[in-house]
């Protein structure tokens, strides 16, 4: 019975007309018909033999329908168009990194103090050398007073100096017409002359303590100057640390605890730090350009161009940096920001970036 069920079933699916000619009049398909009389079949021999015979045919039937549905898939399945071969893979080295300001400057006080002023709050837009703040030290500030009183003191000395030096100038003139006529022993001539140039060097003694007394001067005024910070580079302050009333240290503490009064940056010189995998690297020149965009404003991608490789790779990550300029940022975008990068590659040997789709989609 299997045996026969075989054979119907193979000549069921060869058999040309089934699959390809329509019923012309409303009669029982044949295939329909060999399904019923396959199912009685199955049923009859399910009483009459027992469950052995019976799961013997259900597997016959079941091994020719699967057969038969197979070869009419087959036969009127579309046949798939073949990739042409030759044409250009298009690849792209994807990324992510934050927005930097690489022109940063931490502000810190020359001279230590306390604050008694701040000029300027995050957000304002200054130039380099403007007053940024300004404190008070009382040490200072007397070393300043006594520097002035010293450089006095000096001019005084100096003054002094001056007038006993004409009057030595006035005794040898004196002395020396006296001992022309006769009247001066050359002893005296010789005392008056020797008074006139110790008068001289009194003056030149005196003018090189006013110059150190101006010198010590300047450095006073040099170190009450530095109680006023000034902005080392133009910008934009971006963060302050202090408030009224800090007592902040000097520049060498200050810089050895790491602790800063404020930060300054060059908001119109922007750039993109961004990681990408290490399997980049073969595909990567400083000459190309890609497509950014900031999670802050996902619906405005960007161009950009490579500026600058990093020479080692993070072996943690298996990453490694690209500094990254933008061309035409949108407006408002300010460092921390996060950025995601996309750079198309036409070809697996060209180093020819070309434009990518928006990153927002």
């Amino acid at each position: 019975m299997a045996a026969t069920l075989r054979e119907l079933s193979a000549s069921f699916a060869a058999s040309p007309g089934i699959a390809s000619a329509a019923p012309t009049e409303p009669v029982w398909p044949r295939g329909k018909l060999f399904l019923a009389g396959a199912i009685m079949l199955l049923i009859g021999a399910a009483v009459v033999s027992g469950p052995r015979i019976a799961r013997a045919v259900f597997d016959a039937f079941r091994t020719s329908a699967d057969a038969a549905t197979e070869s009419a898939f087959l036969a009127h399945a579309p046949e798939q168009a073949a990739i042409p071969i030759g044409q250009p893979i298009h690849r792209e080295i994807t990324g992510s990194g934050y927005v930097v300001a690489p022109e940063t400057a931490t502000v810190f006080a020359e001279r230590g103090g306390r604050i008694t002023e701040i000029h300027v709050v995050p957000g304002d837009t200054i130039a380099a050398g403007q007053p940024l703040l300004s404190m008070d030290d009382a040490g200072i500030r007397y070393a300043a007073e006594d520097a002035q009183l010293v450089v006095r003191s000096a001019e005084l000395s100096l003054a002094a100096a001056r007038i006993a030096l004409e009057q030595a100038e006035a005794v040898l003139n004196r002395q020396t017409a006296l001992n022309q006529r006769g009247v001066v022993a050359g002893e005296r001539l010789e005392d008056a002359r020797t008074a006139f140039l110790g008068a001289a060097n009194a003056v030149d003694q005196a003018k090189a303590t006013l110059a150190k007394a101006g010198l010590g001067l300047r450095v006073a005024e040099d170190r009450v100057a530095d109680l006023t910070v000034r902005a080392p580079i133009s910008g934009t302050v971006t963060q302050l640390s202090v408030h009224v009333g800090d007592a902040v240290p000097d520049r060498v503490d200050a810089i050895h605890d790491g602790v800063g009064l404020m930060t300054i940056a060059r908001m119109d010189r922007l750039a993109i730090d961004a990681d990408v995998t290490e399997k980049a690297i073969a595909d990567l020149g400083e000459d190309l350009v890609g497509e950014a965009v900031l999670d802050a404003f996902p619906d405005r991608p960007f161009a950009f161009q490579v500026q600058r490789i990093a020479p080692n790779v993070n072996a943690a990550r298996g990453t490694f940096e690209l500094r990254l300029v933008p061309t035409d940022p949108p407006e408002g975008m300010r460092p921390g920001m996060a950025a995601r990068i996309r750079i198309a590659l036409s070809d697996p040997k060209s180093h020819t970036a070309k434009h990518v789709g928006d990153l927002s989609r």
